[in-house]
């Protein structure tokens, strides 16, 4: 479950969230906070903050940063964020939209290596070297996919290699 109150944990806790929150992990759930990234832009200083809001209000300690700059450039930007998230006990989840750096796999669990519409999908090349990995590595995130084509999809996530899919019939709006 990816937790998104505000485009992060907000300014203040919300307690609506807390017994949605306590059902969830009595079910078994994992729960990731939802931080915007800016493609490299936010310091690491900040992402830790909205990191810290998370486990004060609601004990997540698991995160999606989404908006993950893709470029080498970053890597230790986004090092020191997975590495904060960690010393939590927490996971990483990378939300790329595209294929990274390979040199993400050392920073999250989970890389999100396409993000858009079921018809570009449809024709997408991931990129090979994801073949020497494991499955659980990758994640993928495709949108507009009506109930005839939700096991296309499925497959063709499956044959790039992808353990994660998220699915919705929505359109893709960028």
């Amino acid at each position: 479950v990816v937790l998104n109150i505000d485009s992060g944990p907000s300014i203040y806790h919300d307690s609506n969230y807390d017994a949605p929150l306590a059902d969830a992990r009595a079910a078994g759930m994992r729960i990731a906070g939802y931080i915007a990234t800016g493609y490299g832009t936010r310091s690491p200083e900040a992402v830790i903050e909205e990191m810290e809001r998370y486990r004060e209000w609601y004990g997540v300690t698991s995160f999606f940063l989404d908006e993950a700059d893709w470029q080498p450039d970053s890597l230790e930007t986004y090092r020191a964020m997975a590495t904060y998230a960690r010393t939590m006990g927490g996971t990483v989840v990378l939300n790329f939209g595209y294929p990274p750096h390979p040199g993400y796999l050392d920073i999250g669990d989970v890389l999100i290596v396409f993000e858009g519409p079921r018809t570009l999908f449809e024709g997408y090349q991931l990129p090979a070297w994801m073949a020497d990995y494991p499955v659980d590595r990758f994640g993928v995130i495709v949108y507009g996919v009506p109930p005839e084509k939700v096991d296309t999809t499925l497959a063709l996530a499956g044959a790039a290699n992808v353990g994660y899919v998220w699915l919705t019939d929505a359109p893709y709006y960028e």
